[in-house]
């Protein structure tokens, strides 16, 4: 099955040079065609409000956030919101991964880090409902 993947970034247009991307040419929705992400599987939303609803609503196999969404939110906001959710049961809100594009260099150690403790927090609940189901018959 093909990845799913949403950008949550406000001025960057597809076709964009990110940095620590492939050379010439290279941008997100070219990065996720080069990976056979047909593009149908490729969302590009450009607030946080509209990023929380794809969040809420779809499942994302690659999240590509910036920090400076050009509102009062940020991208670290979205990393808050679904740390919230996985903290409380919603995990399916959570994406498989999370790259940063973001330029702002706080504002991506921000974004990584929050996503570190989410990634903790997966991995905990992943092993406790592991170990739970162990020696129940199914």
């Amino acid at each position: 099955m093909a990845k799913k993947i949403l950008i949550i970034d406000d001025i960057r247009s597809d076709f964009d040079v990110l940095p620590g991307m492939k050379a010439e040419g290279s941008n997100l929705l070219y990065a996720a065609l080069e990976d056979n992400v047909p593009r149908d599987n490729i969302v590009i939303v450009r607030s946080y409000d509209m990023g929380i609803l794809m969040l809420q609503h779809f499942t994302w196999d690659i999240l590509y956030l910036d920090h400076d969404l050009g509102g009062e939110k940020t991208g670290y906001d979205i990393i808050k919101f679904i740390e919230e959710m996985v903290h409380t049961g919603y995990y399916q809100v959570s994406p498989n991964d999370i790259v940063c594009v973001s330029a702002n260099p706080s504002g991506k150690k921000r974004i990584e880090e929050g996503w570190s403790q989410i990634v903790k927090k997966l991995e905990e609940i992943k092993s406790y409902s592991s170990n739970y189901n162990k020696g129940y018959p199914e």
